[in-house]
C-alpha cells in the first residue's frame, strides 16, 4: 500500500511538473519579444519545482549525471564571467539557471518518471507549438512568420529538432501500452512534421537529420556519433555550395539559391569575426554579455581594410555568434567552452549507454543547432535541454551536496526572476510608447528605464523619442547609457544628432567618427558627419566623407544638396 502510494506520489508530481515547463515554453505576449514571458516562467517553475520537490530530493540518496554537473557548473562559470563583462548578461543567464534548477528537481523522480516528464513535456510543446505555426501558416504567413509562438521561424524549427525525436519515443510506448490515445498522439507527430517543413529552419532540417541517422543505427557507439556530425556537417556545405552555385530567377527576385548562398556568406563573415572575439579574449573571454560590443570592435577592424561600399554589402548587426559553441569560447573562454563540451558529450555517452534512442537524438539535434544558430538563447530548448539532462542516466551520488546546489538554484532563481519580471514589463512598456503620444511616449519610455536599467533598448528608445521632442540634453543622457548597455552602431549615429541638436558639431563628430569605426560602410553616420565637420570648417575632411558616402549610397537625393552647402561654406570661409 504504501508502494503504491508511494508511485502515485511520484506521478502526480511528475505530471504537475510537465504541465509546468510545457506552460514555460508555450507562453507568449505579443507586446514583447518572445524570449521574455518564457525565461520569467521558466524561472517561477524551476522555483516551485525545487521547493514542492525538494523534500523529495532531501529523503532520498540522489543521484546526478555527469552531464547535468558539467551543466551546473557550466551555467555557475558562465555567472562568474559576468562580472568582468562589460554590460553584464544577467537576463541571458536565466533559462540557463532554470533549465538547471529543472535538472536537479527531476533527481527527485525515479529515471523512469524523469524520462516520461522528459518526453511528455516535448510532446506538448512540440504539438502546440506546431498546430500554432500551421495555422499561421493557413492565414498566410510564411517562413519566418511562421514561429508557433517561439518568436520567429528559426527559434521554432531548433525547438522541434528536439521535440519531435522525444515525440516519436513517447508515441512508440502509447503502443506498446495500449494507450487508446496512441493513433492520436501519431497525428501530433505528423503535425510536428508538417510545421518543421513549413518553418523553414535550415539549419535545424541538417540537424534533425543527424538525429534521423542515430535514431535508425542498431548500435548505439561512438563512430555512429562521429558519422552523424560528419553527415550533418557534409550536407551543410554541400547544400550551400550547390545553391551557392545556383542559377537567379529570371524574374529579378532572389532565389532560393541566391538566398542560401547569401546566408551562408554572412554566417561564415560573423563566425570569422566571433573566433576572432575569441582569440583576442583568451583565456577568460569576454564575459556573458560582452559578446556584442567586442563582436563590433572585431568586425570594424575587419572592415577597415575595405572600401566603404563593400564594408557596407559586409557589415553583420549581430546579435549572436549564430553558433553556441564559438560564443561560448568567446563569451565564457576556454573554461566556458570546455564544460559545455563535457556536458553535451557525457550526455551523449550516457542516454546512448543506456539506450535512450530519443534522448541521444535531441542531444544530437541540439549540438547540432549549435554549431549553425544559437539554441541555447532560446527558453523554450533550454527548458527542454534541462529536463533531458536531469532524465539522463545517472551515476554521480550527490551526497550533502545535493542541498547546496537546490538552495544555490533557488536563490539564484528568485534573484533573476525579479530581474526577468522586470525586463518583461519593461518591453511592453516599450511596445506601447511606439504609438503613444510624444509627451506620453517619454513618460512611458522612462518608468521602463526605472524598472530596467539595465536595458539598453529602452535607453535608446528613450533618447530618441527625446530627441524627437527637442530635449538634446536628455536625449544625451539616455544614449550615453545606451552606448554603455547595446552594441548598436545607430546608437553612436543618434548620440551624434543629439549633440547636432545641442548646437556641438565637435561631440557631434566624435560620435559618428565612432559609429565609423564600427561601421566602415554607415551611411548615416558619414553623410551626418559631413555637415559637421563643414560646422567646424574642417572642409577638406568633410570633402572625403563626401566621397565615402557616395560611394555607399550613389543615388541619395540630398547628397548633392549637403555638396552645394559644403562648397558654399569652403568659398565663403576662402573670401
Amino acid at each position: 500500500m504504501a508502494v503504491a502510494s508511494h508511485g502515485s506520489a511520484l506521478n502526480r508530481a511528475a505530471t504537475a511538473l510537465t504541465a509546468a515547463a510545457s506552460l514555460a515554453c508555450l507562453i507568449y505576449d505579443p507586446r514583447a519579444p518572445a524570449f521574455d514571458p518564457k525565461a520569467t516562467v521558466a524561472l517561477a517553475v524551476a522555483i516551485g519545482a525545487l521547493g514542492i520537490g525538494g523534500r523529495r530530493l532531501m529523503q532520498r540518496n540522489a543521484r546526478a549525471s555527469t552531464a547535468l554537473l558539467a551543466w551546473v557548473a557550466f551555467v555557475g562559470w558562465a555567472a562568474l564571467s559576468a562580472l568582468w563583462a562589460r554590460a553584464a548578461g544577467w537576463i541571458e543567464l536565466g533559462p540557463w539557471v532554470a533549465a538547471a534548477a529543472l535538472g536537479i528537481a527531476l533527481l527527485g523522480l525515479d529515471e523512469g518518471e524523469a524520462r516520461r516528464c522528459a518526453t511528455d513535456t516535448a510532446f506538448v510543446v512540440g504539438a502546440v507549438s506546431s498546430l500554432a505555426a500551421l495555422g499561421e501558416f493557413a492565414s498566410g504567413a510564411r517562413g519566418i512568420l511562421v514561429h508557433g509562438g517561439q518568436g520567429n521561424g528559426n527559434w521554432l524549427g531548433l525547438m522541434l529538432s528536439m521535440t519531435i525525436p522525444l515525440s516519436f519515443h513517447r508515441t512508440k510506448t502509447a503502443f506498446r501500452g495500449d494507450d487508446r490515445l496512441a493513433f492520436a498522439l501519431v497525428v501530433l507527430v505528423g503535425v510536428q512534421l508538417a510545421a518543421f517543413l513549413v518553418c523553414e529552419s535550415r539549419t535545424a532540417w541538417v540537424a534533425l537529420a543527424a538525429a534521423t541517422v542515430l535514431a535508425v543505427a542498431d548500435r548505439w557507439r561512438r563512430p555512429a556519433i562521429a558519422v552523424a556530425m560528419t553527415t550533418a556537417l557534409a550536407c551543410v556545405l554541400a547544400v550551400s555550395v550547390a545553391h551557392a552555385l545556383g542559377p537567379a530567377r529570371a524574374d529579378g527576385h532572389e532565389s532560393m539559391a541566391t538566398s542560401v548562398s547569401d546566408a551562408w556568406r554572412g554566417r561564415r563573415w560573423i563566425w570569422g569575426t566571433s573566433l576572432e572575439v575569441a582569440a583576442q579574449h583568451v583565456p577568460m573571454g569576454t564575459g556573458l554579455g560582452g559578446f556584442g560590443h567586442a563582436f563590433l570592435q572585431a568586425q570594424g577592424q575587419r572592415l577597415a581594410s575595405l572600401t566603404p561600399q563593400a564594408a557596407a554589402h559586409t557589415f553583420e548587426n549581430a546579435t549572436t555568434a549564430h553558433d553556441d559553441w564559438i560564443q561560448a569560447a568567446a563569451e565564457s573562454g576556454i573554461a566556458g567552452v570546455g564544460l559545455l563540451a563535457l556536458c553535451i558529450g557525457a550526455a551523449l555517452l550516457a542516454t546512448s549507454k543506456a539506450r535512450w534512442r530519443s534522448g541521444t537524438a535531441a542531444i544530437v539535434a541540439l549540438a547540432v543547432c549549435a554549431l549553425g544558430d544559437s539554441p541555447l538563447r532560446q527558453p523554450a530548448v533550454v527548458v527542454l535541454l534541462g529536463l533531458v539532462l536531469g532524465a539522463t542516466p545517472r551515476g554521480q551520488a550527490l551526497g550533502r551536496a545535493r542541498v547546496a546546489m537546490a538552495a544555490i538554484a533557488i536563490g539564484a532563481s528568485a534573484w533573476l526572476l525579479a530581474l526577468s519580471t522586470g525586463r518583461w514589463v519593461s518591453d511592453r512598456w516599450q511596445t506601447e510608447a511606439r504609438d503613444a503620444e510624444p509627451l506620453q511616449q517619454s513618460k512611458l519610455l522612462e518608468r521602463a528605464v526605472r524598472l530596467d536599467s539595465s536595458s539598453g533598448t529602452a535607453w535608446l528608445a528613450l533618447g530618441l523619442a527625446e530627441l524627437a521632442r527637442g530635449d538634446c540634453d536628455r536625449a544625451v543622457e539616455a544614449l550615453e547609457r545606451s552606448s554603455e548597455r547595446l552594441a548598436n552602431v545607430g546608437t553612436h549615429v543618434a548620440l551624434g544628432n543629439a549633440w547636432m541638436t545641442c548646437d556641438s558639431p565637435e561631440r557631434a563628430a566624435r560620435a559618428y567618427e565612432a559609429a565609423i569605426h564600427l561601421h566602415p560602410g554607415s551611411f548615416r553616420a558619414r553623410a551626418n558627419l559631413v555637415e559637421a565637420l563643414r560646422m567646424l570648417g574642417k572642409y577638406d575632411e568633410a570633402r572625403e566623407q563626401l566621397r565615402a558616402a557616395q560611394s555607399i549610397y550613389p543615388g541619395h537625393p540630398k547628397l548633392r544638396e549637403m555638396g552645394d552647402r559644403l562648397q558654399r561654406s569652403a568659398t565663403d570661409a576662402a573670401q
